[in-house]
């Protein structure tokens, strides 16, 4: 039996973008079909229309999963589009924590806030993967023979 070969396959890099980009993508959809409204103490989350940052959540994880299958090099606008929301929802957070002072909610902000900017972090180290170099060890008398 012959099968075609394969002309290309995601890397490591392409799996991390597409696992972000289903991430991304479902937050938007949540948030469309149960959008929060107004977020007490985060004037920068209730400054947009909740369905203008549900699309961008949307859009932005669309363009990571359509950049994972890209090679790499030209993956670089879904590294750009996770990185355009993550950053919006870390100065969320900041704008929460500015907020919160001097309430009870300050911890919950604070950890919140920490916890998006590990996340930018990690974002930050699979952009930076490089690919490893693969060398075609079959030998062409094998593939001749299927």
């Amino acid at each position: 039996m012959h099968t075609a070969p394969v002309k290309h396959r995601i890397g490591r890099r392409g799996a991390a973008l597409l696992i972000l980009g289903i991430i991304w993508a479902l937050s938007g959809v949540q948030d469309l079909l149960h959008h929060p409204g107004y977020v007490p103490g985060a004037r920068l989350y209730s400054a947009a229309p909740w369905w203008l940052q549900a699309a961008g959540w949307i859009i932005t994880g669309v363009i990571a999963c359509w950049s994972a299958f890209q090679r790499q090099g030209r993956d670089w606008i879904g590294w750009v589009a996770v990185y355009v929301m993550a950053v919006f929802a870390g100065a969320v957070y900041v704008d929460m924590v500015v907020e919160a002072v001097g309430t009870p909610g300050l911890r919950d902000a604070i950890l919140a806030g920490i916890r998006n900017y590990a996340f930018i972090g990690l974002i930050f180290v699979l952009s930076g993967w490089r690919e490893p170099i693969t060398f075609d060890t079959t030998d062409t008398a094998d593939r001749e023979a299927d």
